[in-house]
């Protein structure tokens, strides 16, 4: 508010001395100087998971814990085998690059990317561009001559129009309308200097299309099924053997863990059967089986 106010007061200033040219940019810094204070949601949303997808040219979607890596003829990547929003199990794996939409994939990555940055840097770095543009803003109202307010001005559009390719898109609906009333700016001086030709290159504030939505987060039925598919396309046995292991690890525990959870004492239809058809003791088998499989 400070600044707006000072910004104010050298706007009435220029119209009492009847400086047309340094009285627009002063309103215009006026405008720009709350757009570039306008802070974005109070509440920022929570830093998203690093879940990137692997789209396959059979329209199947793999889920990467992480970015993932081309290495000669293969894509390696962590894959979450699990509950991904706990603990999941991170497993090495890889896949042809052939089977790859390469295509969507990106487009997807830069999605992910994009969003993680507004969850994490994206504010911070805004809310540095509008500082400096403070500072820009100044020079132009308080510069001596309209050749000093081009240069400050020309700055600023700079600065304003690579930001949406540099930043992902953030706050480009922002940037852009501080863009259209900088170009105003330029516009008004280059008229007092006497120029009567002169353009504006817009191809640096270009800004990218829209992304598509964030990457879904795998059900556990989900996790199970890419594991096994990757079992079928991995590089080695050993690997395979090892996504396969993982897997069995996996649907021990659950099952375990769903059968210690239910409060019966020896068994019913939703753990391990009916005592009446599986035994006495079912339950208690069951859990001790369970259990010699997991130190296996």
């Amino acid at each position: 508010m400070r600044r707006l106010r000072q910004f104010t007061a050298r706007f009435v200033v220029a119209r009492a001395t009847g400086a047309p040219t340094l009285a627009r940019a002063a309103a215009t810094c006026v405008v720009l100087a709350a757009l570039a204070a306008r802070s974005a949601a109070a509440d920022s949303p929570a830093a998203t998971l690093p879940l990137y997808q692997l789209l396959l040219t059979n329209g199947q979607a793999l889920t990467s814990y992480g970015e993932y890596a081309r290495v000669g003829d293969r894509v390696v990547f962590t894959t979450p085998i699990g509950d991904v929003r706990g603990q999941p199990r991170l497993h090495m794996a890889s896949v042809p690059a052939a089977l790859v939409d390469w295509v969507a994939t990106e487009r997807s990555r830069d999605a992910v990317r994009a969003a993680r940055y507004a969850d994490t840097r994206g504010e911070a770095d805004y809310t540095a561009l509008g500082a400096e543009l403070t500072r820009l803003l100044d020079g132009i109202v308080g510069a001596p001559d309209d050749g000093r307010r081009l240069a400050l001005a020309e700055e600023a559009r700079r600065l304003l129009a690579e930001w949406p390719g540099g930043h992902y898109g953030y706050r480009a609906d922002d940037v852009r309308e501080m863009l259209l009333l900088v170009d105003e700016v330029i516009a008004g001086l280059r008229a007092a200097r006497g120029e009567q030709r002169f353009s504006v290159d817009l191809t640096a504030s270009t800004v990218p299309a829209p992304a598509p939505p964030r990457v879904r987060l795998p059900t556990l039925q989900e996790s199970v099924g890419q594991a096994l598919f990757l079992s079928t396309v991995a590089a080695t046995p050993a690997d395979r053997v090892s996504l396969l292991e993982s897997v069995h690890d996996l649907l021990v525990a659950k099952t375990r863990e769903l059968i210690s959870a239910c409060p019966c004492e020896q068994g019913c239809p939703s753990c391990v059967g009916p005592a009446g058809e599986t035994g006495s003791r079912a339950k208690e088998v069951a859990l001790a089986v369970l259990e010699r499989l997991m130190v296996t």
